[in-house]
């Protein structure tokens, strides 16, 4: 086990934690652990990144620009290149799909599966489409 105080900012070489495979687990303690390599962690929709830059995977395949579509969407409302940044990753999925040969009605039809995989309500999906639509013209 790591010892917590090598991870709540006393560690003489506070680097030496980033060089760790195991995810960290918040105590309640204002201290992280070094969570067992059995405990689940739970997935992020989209893409992380702390320099505030989102970082596009080069894929070879629709499945690339498919991939891109999470977060193109606000994490709680599921809401379509609301965010001046959901917006530029949405342009950026949307010249990427276009790149690789989608039409207009496959990106729409990829943000329909997306919104429905994540049980957004039919009015909410079509709302979501009719602007999705305002936002695929204005880039191509």
């Amino acid at each position: 086990m790591v010892d917590p105080l090598h991870l709540n900012g006393n560690d003489p070489h506070p680097s030496n934690h980033l060089h760790s495979n195991k995810p960290l687990e918040w105590t309640g303690h204002n201290e992280f652990i070094a969570a067992p390599p059995q405990s689940p962690c739970l997935p992020l929709r989209g893409s992380v990144s702390l320099s505030g830059k989102h970082s596009v995977m080069s894929q070879s395949n629709q499945a690339g620009w498919r991939g891109l579509l999470p977060g193109c969407f606000g994490i709680v409302d599921l809401k379509f290149a609301r965010h001046p940044l959901d917006e530029e990753r949405a342009k950026t999925m949307i010249r990427e799909a276009r790149r690789m040969g989608a039409s207009s009605e496959d990106i729409i039809t990829a943000i329909r599966e997306f919104l429905a995989s994540e049980h957004a309500s039919e009015e909410h999906i079509e709302k979501e489409i009719l602007h999705s639509r305002k936002v695929i013209r204005a880039v191509i």
